[in-house]
């Protein structure tokens, strides 16, 4: 047993004589250019029958493999610690009790609810507003369960909604038991917002030339010629009719469309996006 070990083995003896109180210590102990060797020491006072302390039990159990296991565990996880906190998007590791231990940057931007420093926090108390269905993929995760979503729905407790991308994996430790959970998650709700406004704004497009498919084929040539800035007359020799054929066919256009006047309609199109050469296109296809 080299000199280190062998003393502070022998305080420990001192200690409990003295305190007359047991001791139990991990003591690492090595031999020159040899392994370390890990025990678990544990020393009790023995006593002689008028209850005087006469001398000390010790044992001492061999816990080299689990040690080594341990601090195996320990530096993998460091590792994934340090992985984590210099990620570019946003990773939280949690352990079993969803306490942080590890957070990138970008999740205390995203998620860091103003705090300067997560961890050891509780991801429900910084967010108590998780709601039921991402709990539930929290505790399926626990138990071993990998999730992915590419839009998760959050409702904030100030009736806001916020979109995530996410996905959820347990971590384990070398034996393979679970440990915790390992979060990634991006923030899209603007990318929601800009894919419902545009969807908003296809729908209002095809509102629009749903309007002008109730236009027979010679009410579009009209409509056509008059929103390229022919009068009644010019139309009218364009198209070989008559002008009171022209103003005919223009009444039927304009209640079709619900419409007073082509300025009105060339505004519908500019409300819905739609350009003036855009909408004569559509008329003359």
């Amino acid at each position: 047993m080299e000199a280190k070990a062998a003393s502070v083995i022998s305080n420990l003896k001192r200690s409990v004589i003295k305190s007359g109180k047991p001791l139990q210590q991990e003591v690492a102990t090595s031999v020159p250019n040899g392994p370390t060797s890990y025990y678990d020491l544990n020393i009790e006072p023995r006593y002689d029958e008028a209850g005087a302390i006469v001398g000390i039990i010790c044992a001492a159990t061999d816990i080299t493999s689990r040690k080594l296991h341990e601090m195996s565990i320990e530096a993998s996880r460091d590792q994934l610690k340090a992985f984590i906190q210099h990620a570019p998007v946003g990773i939280a590791m949690l352990d079993k009790d969803m306490n942080y231990l590890a957070v990138s940057e970008r999740w205390k931007q995203d998620f860091g609810e103003g705090y300067a420093n997560l961890i050891g926090r509780n991801h429900y108390q910084v967010h108590s507003d998780v709601p039921i269905e991402l709990k539930v993929i929290h505790l399926r995760s626990l138990a071993g369960a990998s999730f992915r979503n590419d839009e998760v729905m959050w409702g904030r407790a100030d009736g806001s909604n916020r979109w995530l991308r996410c996905a959820v994996q347990p971590w384990t430790d070398l034996g393979g038991a679970v440990c915790g959970i390992i979060i990634a998650a991006e923030d899209i709700t603007e990318q929601k917002k800009a894919d419902f406004e545009r969807s908003q704004a296809n729908q209002a497009k095809r509102v629009f030339w749903e309007r002008l498919s109730d236009l027979t084929r010679r009410e579009r040539e009209v409509l056509s010629a008059a929103l390229g800035g022919m009068g009644n007359k010019a139309i009218a020799g364009h198209l070989a009719a008559s002008i009171r054929t022209v103003e005919g066919h223009r009444a039927r256009i304009y209640l079709k469309l619900r419409i007073g006047s082509v300025i009105e309609l060339v505004k519908d199109a500019a409300n819905v996006d739609l350009t003036l050469a855009e909408v004569i296109a559509h008329l003359n296809a």
